[in-house]
C-alpha cells in the first residue's frame, strides 16, 4: 500500500452509517457571537466516518485520505469548491452561526471566518480577503468556500473523480496529550490538549457529554481526572478503539455543557456553566401562583419555591397560625396548614425548644408575644396592606395611683432577669410560680389574689403578672382588689395591624439589598454560611412573596447565604423582604402537603406558620 492510501467507501454505506450514528450537538465558540442577532445552529459529526478514519490512521501510522460524503454535493465555481453549510457543521465539525443580515460566521480550531452570500469580500481571522468565488444560495441550501477553512487548519482535500458527492480529506495523525481543569464561580473549564487539529464527534444526553476524537492517547494520560467541582466531578478518557479516544463528562444538577476548539496549540475545550435558572409556574387558586426554580450558583445547585399571593383578594387572608392553642406546643407545618385549610403556607418565626416563639406574634389584634431585640416583623392589615420593618415596643403595668411598672416580656421566658413578666392563656393554662417570684392573678382588670411557690391557673379573662428579682417585692405590695391595666407603646403603623409575625433580619429595604443581621443580634448559626432559608417579600403591587430555599443537600440544593437570599428577593421583585426561621425548619406547604425537601429528611415540628387561609375558615 502506498504511503498516501486512498480509502474507498461506497456512498450508500457511508450514508447509512452516517444516518445511523449521526448525533446532534450544539457548537460553541471561545467568545460570544459578534452580533446580538446571531444564534447558535446545530451540527452533526458522522461518527462512523470518524471511527473508520481513526482505524486507518492507526493502521498506517500517518496521514491518510478519508472519504467524507457531502450531501447535497458540493459545487464548483471558478475552480473553487463550495460546500453546503450542513457539510461544514455535520461532517467537519465547524461551528456555524447565522445572522439576520445573511452573514455566516464559521469558527474552527481557533480560526474565524465571516461570509456573505453573493459577495467575494470576506473576513478571515480579522483580515479582509477576496474570494475567487462568492458564497451562493441554491434553493434552501447555502454554499460556502471550503478552501479558506481547510487551509487555515492544515487539512487537505480533493474531489473524487467518479463520485461528485465525496471529498477525500487528509489530516495529520493526532494524540490526546493531556487533560487539565480550572474553574471559578461561573464555570468549570476542562481542556484537552491535542497534538493537532482533527474533526470530532459529540453526543449529549441527560447532561452527559461524550466527545469522540480520532486520536491516540498520549503517554501518561489517565483514565480519570477529578475536578473537585460540584458542576462536573470528573473527566473520563477511554480508548474506544485503536486510534479513537472517548472523552466523557457528566454535568450535575442542570449545569450546561458547552464545547469549542482552539489552536496553537490544538485544544478541545469543554465549559460547564454553573449559572442557570429554570422555572415552572402553576396556579394554586385565583391570585395565587406557585413557581419552582432550579438555580445554578458557584457553590452548587439551589432549589427554590415561591408563592406569589394577591393581598387584595377577597377570597382569603394571610395570617400566622400557631401549632396549638398554647405557645408551648409544636407541630409539623403541613399538619398546622391542614387544620386551617391553608392554600399555601411556610414555616414561621424562630422559637425555643419547648415551642415558645422568639419574636412578635399578633393574631386578630391579640398580642400573643412581644417583639425580641427590635427584630424585623411582618404586619398585615384587615384590608390587605402589608408592612415589613423593625419594631420595638415597651409595655407597662399601670397601677391605681397612676404609677407605671415596665413590662419586660409578654409570654416570654425570663432567663433569670429581674422584671415584670405577663402571661396570658396563650402561654399555658397553668403557670408554675417559683418560690422566689411573686405572682398577681389579674381578672377583669382587678387583682384577684397573689401567689408564690405554686402552680397558678391563668384566668380566661385576664393574665398573670409575675415579678422576678426585686420586682417580686414590688408586686407583693399590691393588694387584692387593686385595679391594673396594661398598655404598650407602639408606632402608629403597627397599631393598625390585624396580624403580625416576627422573624429577621431585614433582607430588602426600598427595593435594594439591606441585611441587618448584626443590629438584630442574631447568632452565627443564622447569619453565617449557606443554609436552607425561608423568606417573605412585599412587591410594589402589594403581592406577598412566600419563599423557601432548600439546602444542606449536595447535588440537589446547597442553600443560600443571607446576602444571596437578599439578592434573590430583589430579583423576585420585592420592595421589602425579611428572613424567617430556616435550617431544618424550612417548609413549603401547598394544599396541606409539604412540597420542598426539608434538610432533616422530614418536616421539623415548629411553633407557627404563616398561612394563606380561605376567609370562610379564618
Amino acid at each position: 500500500m502506498s504511503r498516501r492510501a486512498a480509502i474507498r467507501v461506497e456512498c450508500s454505506v457511508a450514508t447509512w452509517a452516517g444516518s445511523l450514528l449521526q448525533q446532534r450537538v450544539v457548537p460553541q465558540t471561545d467568545q460570544q457571537p459578534n452580533s446580538p442577532t446571531q444564534h447558535m445552529t446545530w451540527h452533526r459529526l458522522t461518527a462512523r466516518t470518524l471511527l473508520f478514519a481513526a482505524a486507518v490512521l492507526s493502521s498506517l501510522g500517518h496521514a491518510a485520505e478519508v472519504p467524507l460524503t457531502c450531501d447535497p454535493p458540493p459545487i464548483v465555481r471558478a475552480d473553487q469548491v463550495l460546500a453546503p453549510v450542513g457539510f461544514l457543521r455535520e461532517t467537519l465539525g465547524c461551528t456555524v452561526t447565522t445572522s439576520d443580515n445573511g452573514t455566516f460566521g464559521v469558527r474552527y480550531w481557533g480560526h474565524s471566518f465571516s461570509f456573505e452570500v453573493g459577495k467575494k469580500a470576506a473576513v478571515r481571522t480579522g483580515e479582509r480577503v477576496l474570494l475567487p468565488a462568492p458564497p451562493e444560495r441554491l434553493g434552501d441550501q447555502v454554499y460556502l468556500p471550503l478552501e479558506p477553512i481547510t487551509e487555515a487548519v492544515g487539512f487537505r482535500y480533493r474531489r473524487e473523480a467518479d463520485r461528485h458527492n465525496v471529498l477525500l480529506f487528509s489530516f495529520p495523525d493526532a494524540k490526546v496529550l493531556s487533560c487539565r481543569t480550572n474553574g471559578d464561580g461561573e464555570r468549570l473549564r476542562i481542556v484537552y490538549d491535542l497534538s493537532s487539529a482533527v474533526p470530532f464527534g459529540a453526543e449529549l444526553h441527560n447532561g452527559k457529554l461524550i466527545l469522540t476524537v480520532p486520536a491516540a492517547p498520549g503517554e501518561g494520560l489517565l483514565p480519570r481526572y477529578d475536578t473537585g467541582d460540584w458542576a462536573c466531578s470528573a473527566a473520563t478518557l477511554d480508548l474506544a478503539s485503536p486510534g479513537q479516544v472517548r472523552l466523557g463528562q457528566q454535568a450535575n444538577g442542570r449545569a450546561r455543557l458547552e464545547w469549542f476548539t482552539l489552536s496553537a496549540p490544538a485544544r478541545l475545550v469543554v465549559d460547564v456553566n454553573k449559572r442557570y435558572s429554570e422555572s415552572t409556574s402553576r396556579a394554586v387558586a385565583p391570585g395565587i401562583d406557585w413557581t419552582t426554580t432550579e438555580l445554578g450558583t458557584g457553590a452548587g445547585p439551589v432549589a427554590v419555591n415561591v408563592a406569589r399571593v394577591d393581598l387584595k383578594s377577597p377570597a382569603y387572608e394571610v395570617r400566622p397560625v400557631m401549632a396549638g392553642d398554647t405557645l408551648l406546643q409544636r407541630d409539623r407545618p403541613s399538619r398546622i396548614a391542614q387544620r386551617v385549610h391553608a392554600l399555601v403556607a411556610v414555616n414561621g418565626g424562630f422559637f425555643a425548644t419547648e415551642g415558645a416563639p422568639l419574636g412578635l406574634v399578633v393574631i386578630d389584634k391579640d398580642l400573643v408575644r412581644t417583639p425580641m431585640y427590635s427584630r424585623t416583623s411582618l404586619g398585615l392589615t384587615a384590608d390587605g396592606e402589608a408592612h415589613i420593618g423593625r419594631l420595638s415596643t415597651q409595655g407597662y403595668l399601670r397601677l391605681d395611683n397612676g404609677s407605671k411598672l415596665p413590662v419586660a416580656k409578654l409570654n416570654g421566658t425570663r432567663n433569670g432577669e429581674a422584671g415584670v413578666y405577663l402571661y396570658t392563656r396563650w402561654w399555658d393554662r397553668v403557670f408554675p410560680v417559683s418560690a422566689v417570684d411573686y405572682c398577681l392573678v389579674v381578672s377583669g382588670g382587678k387583682v384577684v389574689r397573689g401567689a408564690a411557690g405554686m402552680p397558678v391557673e391563668v384566668p380566661a379573662d385576664g393574665y398573670l403578672a409575675v415579678g422576678s428579682g426585686y420586682m417580686a417585692t414590688v408586686l407583693a405590695g399590691i393588694p387584692a382588689g387593686a385595679r391594673l391595666s396594661v398598655f404598650f407603646d407602639t408606632a402608629a403603623t403597627w397599631a393598625s395591624m390585624r396580624h403580625a409575625l416576627g422573624g429577621g433580619p431585614t433582607l430588602v429595604r426600598n427595593g435594594r439589598e439591606y441585611v441587618s443581621a448584626e443590629g438584630e443580634r442574631f447568632r452565627t448559626d443564622v447569619t453565617n454560611g449557606r443554609a436552607p432559608r425561608t423568606a417573605l417579600g412585599i412587591t410594589a403591587d402589594q403581592h406577598l412573596l412566600l419563599v423557601t430555599v432548600d439546602g444542606r443537600q449536595a447535588g440537589y440544593s446547597v442553600g443560600l447565604t443571607l446576602r444571596e437570599l437578599a439578592a434573590l428577593m430583589v430579583k423576585l421583585g420585592a420592595q421589602a423582604a425579611m428572613n424567617l426561621d430556616g435550617g431544618g425548619s424550612t417548609s413549603f406547604v401547598i394544599g396541606g402537603q409539604c412540597r420542598n425537601r426539608p434538610s432533616d429528611g422530614a418536616e421539623r415540628r415548629v411553633s407557627n406558620i404563616l398561612a394563606v387561609v380561605p376567609r370562610r375558615a379564618a
